[in-house]
């Protein structure tokens, strides 16, 4: 659990509180690696060859380029793309498809956090990341080039995300 003190000039002992999350997003959750994925598809599709690099997701790597790339693909969508989670090293990304108001705290119980349901918006949502999962692949097929595992490695699965609900 993260906990925050409050520091203050009195004898008393230090209070401890909790860390207040006062929204709830509804999405679906990626890791790092699959974000990294999807942008890097992409940024072959749109920069010049001289201007290419391998994208990486986390503290040393292009998160923003990341964000902006995929913030691209979803806003026609109604969704946006953004990095979910609590301290640096447990961050992940999230297509969030829904958000409302909440009073909760980091490291509640989730079954206190209510559930969004998957609607209308989803659907597009999880249609558009089976295509561009799955784009690659029938790409390369199609044309009769052979694929290679740093190819396959552009595209990812359903397994590879999961509509969740968190708190932000």
């Amino acid at each position: 659990m993260l906990w925050h003190s409050d520091y203050s000039l009195s004898s008393e002992p230090y209070g401890f509180h909790l860390s207040p999350r006062r929204t709830i997003l509804g999405g679906f959750k990626m890791n790092g690696k699959t974000a990294a994925a999807w942008a890097q598809r992409e940024f072959k599709l749109l920069a010049p060859p001289e201007r290419q690099y391998e994208l990486r997701s986390g503290l040393d790597g292009d998160d923003s380029t990341i964000l902006k790339i995929i913030n691209i693909k979803v806003a026609p969508y109604g969704a946006e793309f953004m990095r979910i989670g609590e301290g640096e090293k447990d961050l992940e990304w999230m297509i969030v498809t829904q958000s409302a108001p909440f009073n909760g705290y980091v490291g509640m119980d989730p079954r206190l956090i209510p559930q969004f349901q998957e609607g209308s918006r989803e659907e597009y949502a999880r249609g558009l990341l089976v295509e561009e999962g799955q784009y690659y692949s029938l790409a390369q097929l199609s044309s009769g080039r052979e694929i290679t595992e740093n190819f396959m490695s552009l595209g990812f699965s359903q397994s590879d995300y999961e509509f969740t609900t968190v708190l932000y």
